[in-house]
């Protein structure tokens, strides 16, 4: 994983864990979980889904993409926060955000 894609998941993280905490606080809202506030989404949804080519020409793709194999977080804990907020099953929702803050950290390469 390179410094930049690091960084966007470390970002990414601390967005969860802010929603964790607003969760917790029951104000987590769909505008705190959109592909807008994400860093990763923000680094590899520009022109591609879930990937992006760098000015050498590599493809670098998003790391939730490569742990599942599917784009868009699909096959993330992040599926499973989309429908209790969406669709109001507040009851699951402190126990989806831990687990997708859990699903991200597993991402950062070790020592980090």
């Amino acid at each position: 994983m390179n410094k930049a894609t690091r960084k966007a998941l470390q970002k990414s993280i601390k967005h969860w864990e802010e929603n964790l905490a607003k969760a917790e606080a029951e104000t987590l809202t769909k505008n705190d979980i959109g592909s807008h506030n994400c860093a990763l989404c923000a680094r590899f949804n520009t022109t591609e889904v879930c990937k992006r080519t760098t000015p050498k020409g590599k493809v670098e793709r998003c790391p939730v993409a490569v742990a599942t194999g599917q784009a868009n977080c699909d096959g993330s804990p992040w599926e499973d926060i989309r429908t209790t907020v969406f669709y109001g099953f507040k009851q699951n929702i402190i126990n989806h955000t831990k687990r997708e803050l859990e699903f991200l950290e597993s991402l950062l390469p070790e020592g980090d």
